[in-house]
């Protein structure tokens, strides 16, 4: 099938043989249109690193210039309704868009890679600094490199540490002065899940997840934030890719894998990234292989963001959520 004539974009469904990209949450609408109440006082003392209270900071609860170095940084401004605060950020996905609004996806990057990242910084004066485990640079060499005299650098999550996407959340919001109101976010949302897998009762469907590397389709990380939305939501899994505890296990004895091990009732394709995701991806999606696949015969295969499934934060959670309630139980546009 010609790509150009059935490309694969924001609003137009892939037709190459019944897969669908979703799009299920309005970025739009992903951020409040007010800031959340802050906690109280115009300062509160954070750690600077996730565990580490012998090393706390001031920062301040009303910040007004927020440098978001992090994916999850600016997810968490946004939920905290602090868009408009975000001064700059660190080099965002490319499909960003799908989750945040413009206001955020347009601010200038502030890129640690390059050399004039220090008096870009300087410029920008922001209030607060944080720092993710996808920032391209740790809190201790920015305070290396910034020095002691600036904004205060808060790393909301460690590069490696196996830490809840939601405990990285709360971190990230703490020092925006808006724990609590992360902890309220936090709390609704398992209403929202909950609520969402009893009306579309993923339990019933064996869920397939698939991501690609180097055009080569696998099973998807077990840690990544789409996985772990599945799993809260009790969905099944296929033999091949059940989890315990967040880690891969054997299928037990009665239930051998059949098949092949990317299928299941219904499929999320995560996109791969960059410029040459959808040429990777088509070109998986007419091979023998993928055409052979039940859920792909019966146009049960849905292509999913990988911002959203990928993400790192409260908005692409809740995206998420949207997407398995909208699809688990749908069919796919006709190729």
């Amino acid at each position: 099938m010609d790509m150009e004539e059935h490309p694969i974009t924001e609003s137009t469904p892939s037709r190459a043989a019944g897969e669908e990209l979703l799009r299920s949450g309005d970025p739009e609408e992903a951020c409040p249109e007010e800031p959340l109440r802050v906690d109280s006082g115009s300062t509160v003392s954070v750690a600077s690193s996730p565990g580490d209270d012998a090393d706390k900071v001031r920062v301040p609860t009303e910040p007004e210039r927020i440098l978001a170095l992090g994916y999850g940084a600016a997810d968490t401004a946004c939920a905290l309704g602090l868009q408009d605060r975000v001064v700059a950020t660190s080099p965002l996905p490319a499909d960003a868009n799908a989750v945040l609004p413009p206001r955020l996806t347009s601010v200038p990057i502030a890129d640690p890679a390059t050399s004039e990242f220090s008096s870009q910084v300087r410029d920008l004066d922001p209030d607060v600094i944080l720092v993710g485990a996808d920032a391209g640079v740790t809190a201790a060499e920015l305070r290396k490199t910034l020095g002691d005299d600036g904004a205060p650098i808060i790393s909301y999550e460690d590069p490696g540490a196996e830490v809840p996407w939601s405990e990285s959340a709360r971190v990230a919001a703490a020092a925006l002065g808006r724990e609590k109101a992360m902890d309220t976010l936090l709390t609704d949302f398992i209403g929202f899940y909950e609520g969402a897998a009893e009306a579309s009762t993923p339990s019933d469907t064996q869920v397939s997840v698939v991501q690609f590397d180097g055009g080569e389709p696998r099973i998807a990380d077990p840690d990544i934030l789409g996985v772990r939305i599945l799993t809260a939501m009790g969905a099944q899994r296929p033999p091949a890719q059940l989890l315990e505890d967040g880690e891969p296990v054997d299928p037990p004895d009665y239930s051998p894998i059949a098949g092949d091990e990317l299928s299941g009732d219904v499929v999320f394709a995560i996109k791969p990234p960059g410029p040459n995701g959808e040429a990777e991806m088509r070109s998986v999606f007419e091979s023998e292989r993928w055409e052979e696949l039940s859920p792909m015969k019966n146009r049960r295969v849905f292509v999913v963001e990988p911002s959203v499934w990928q993400g790192r934060g409260i908005v692409a959670a809740r995206t998420a959520v949207q997407d398995i309630a909208a699809n688990i139980n749908r069919y796919s546009a006709d190729g």
